[in-house]
């Protein structure tokens, strides 16, 4: 079976959804570096890094990543880089909708499908004070990180990502389809 596109993301989301060893916390972080490192920032894979404890002896993500208690934190090559021989993958259904890594015009206005509207609270790791904005449950991940890089006054150049019961949130995703509750705090990496 050819190894598409498709399958590819399929085997490193499953990849992802199966670490049950070392801590969870170190798990997000890890997951984090690997998606820095293919966006192609490494001066922001390093802090995360360093902020989590963590070290990479040889530089080599695949190679071994180690938290300050000596566990090794073991992530195959092909989750990290493009492996070769991909092929293109024209299955996508004429109903299914292309992913978009932009906000829609409509969640952009506050038009788009919102839910409950909560306060939401997160935690910002460069000052340690706490920002809260108001969105819905049911609004992208993505389109919250907006409202808190405004309402912390963050610059532009920031980048934010959000972490909830020690895994990374998916900015693609809503806050209620990743489990999170009313109330509880979210932690913002700043970088």
């Amino acid at each position: 079976m050819p190894l598409t596109r498709a399958r590819l993301e399929t085997e490193r989301r499953a990849f992802w959804d199966t670490r049950v060893t070392g801590r969870p916390e170190m798990w997000g972080a890890v997951r984090l570096l690997v998606e820095m490192v293919q966006q192609g920032d490494v001066k922001g894979a390093q802090g995360v890094l360093d902020a989590s404890g963590g070290t990479c002896p040889t530089g080599q993500l695949w190679k071994g990543i180690y938290d300050e208690l000596g566990n090794e934190y073991s992530v195959p090559e092909w989750v990290v880089i493009e492996p070769a021989g991909i092929v293109a993958d024209d299955t996508r259904d004429d109903d299914e909708e292309p992913e978009s890594e932009d906000m829609t015009g409509a969640e952009e206005k506050g038009k788009g499908k919102m839910g409950d509207m909560v306060k939401i609270k997160a935690r910002l790791s460069d000052r340690g004070t706490d920002v809260v904005v108001k969105a819905g449950l049911d609004e992208s991940v993505r389109t919250v990180i907006a409202r808190m890089v405004q309402a912390a006054e963050l610059q532009t150049s920031c980048r934010v990502r959000l972490a909830y019961m020690g895994k990374m949130l998916r900015e693609n995703e809503s806050l209620e389809a990743q489990g999170y509750s009313e109330g509880h705090v979210v932690s913002a990496f700043v970088f």
